[in-house]
């Protein structure tokens, strides 16, 4: 099978103080190429290549346009009004443009009408994210890894509440414009960065939390054995209700905050449930056989 992945950024992985945002998108297109090429089914994998025989082109934004081949659309992202139409009007407006779609959760797939999609969860890869040596440089009380893409209300709520608890914030300077952002962090780091904090932190978008996707971050942290508490949906509680801690915010997150640098032993559960669960079934290699199957069927 010969596959071309479209990103809408294919050189966001680095740590300089640019002003501009690590893409979670490439990082995934990435892992989705490394987990492909490892299967025998696969010729080859191009990061927005521009061949012209392609067997299956996926792209990643509906804003890209696609090219040879079986053409997809995996509708990862949200796109929340005002500042865009809304994620299924997004949707519907370029649905004619390819031959089938990938959803993140249930929930977009149902909203977008297309109930025999393919549902693709995000995941992660354990030669990349995984229980690292522990280092004191990066032992914080309380870390975040992100891009400051939320609004104002959503991050006091799920994170600047507890600035005056050991928040370190990792990402980009000039758009969290606070002292609490520390810069960008190599791939690398932050999985040691995960391992090693005491309190990783996680919160989605308005979106995400509607229509029932969870956001690549809380893969990524469970792998790394890394203790997380997060922001709440009812099909997270399901999935990871013994992997986690799910907190209201603001004064709630402050008091289990406390809790557990006070108690670091009841984290340890926790922990190893979260690291136990993605190691079953919530890994890119997974994803990538799930999606060969079924793309099989179709080409």
């Amino acid at each position: 099978m010969k596959i071309n992945i479209l990103s809408p950024s294919t050189t966001s992985l680095n740590n300089k103080n640019d002003g501009n945002n690590v893409q979670g998108d490439e990082i995934v297109a990435r892992l989705w190429i490394k987990n492909l090429i490892s299967d025998e089914r696969v010729t080859f994998v191009d990061l927005n290549g521009k061949r012209n025989n392609y067997d299956l082109s996926i792209s990643f934004s509906p804003l890209l346009d696609i090219t040879s081949g079986y053409k997809v659309l995996y509708m990862q992202n949200v796109f929340p009004k005002p500042y865009w139409p809304g994620t299924v009007e997004m949707f519907l407006q370029v649905k004619n443009n390819y031959n089938e779609y990938i959803f993140p959760s249930d929930g977009l797939r149902t909203d977008c009408k297309q109930e025999n999609s393919l549902v693709l969860q995000f995941a992660t890869d354990l030669d990349v994210y995984n229980k690292k040596q522990y280092n004191s440089k990066l032992d914080y009380n309380v870390c975040f890894v992100g891009n400051k893409i939320r609004n104002e209300q959503t991050n006091q709520k799920f994170l600047l509440c507890v600035d005056n608890k050991g928040l370190a914030i990792f990402g980009n300077q000039n758009g969290w414009n606070i002292d609490k952002c520390y810069g960008k962090i190599s791939i690398e780091d932050e999985a040691t960065l995960y391992s090693s904090s005491k309190i990783c932190l996680n919160a989605h978008l308005d979106e995400h939390l509607k229509y029932g996707s969870f956001n690549f971050r809380i893969f990524n942290i469970l792998a790394c054995n890394g203790f997380l508490i997060s922001d709440y949906s009812i099909h997270l509680e399901k999935e990871f209700k013994d992997c986690m801690v799910f907190t209201d915010g603001n004064e709630d997150l402050k008091n289990k905050v406390d809790y557990y640098l006070t108690n670091p032993e009841k984290t340890v559960k926790f922990r190893n449930n979260g690291l136990k669960l993605i190691q079953q079934k919530h890994t890119f290699k997974h994803r990538m056989n799930e999606l060969l199957n079924w793309a099989e069927k179709r080409i």
